[in-house]
């Protein structure tokens, strides 16, 4: 099964997420490492997806309050 990879780059009060990955649980810990180890609320965390593929967009759900 192929890897997909994410990115994170933050700030002290922000964060902006490269691709949110496919499942659920994946997104949730990244998520949840966002909120518990940098303390960026998730209002202040913006997500990209790289493309449209499913591997890639389909925890974005999880990071919906933001979009850019």
């Amino acid at each position: 099964m192929p890897k997909v990879t994410a990115g994170l780059v933050t700030g002290p009060q922000w964060a902006v997420v490269i691709d949110t990955l496919a499942l659920p649980d994946e997104a949730l810990a990244m998520r949840a490492f966002i909120e518990e180890e940098l303390a960026v609320l998730p209002a202040s965390a913006v997500h990209i997806d790289t493309h449209y593929h499913a591997d890639h967009s389909w925890g974005e759900l999880l990071f919906s309050q933001v979009r850019l």
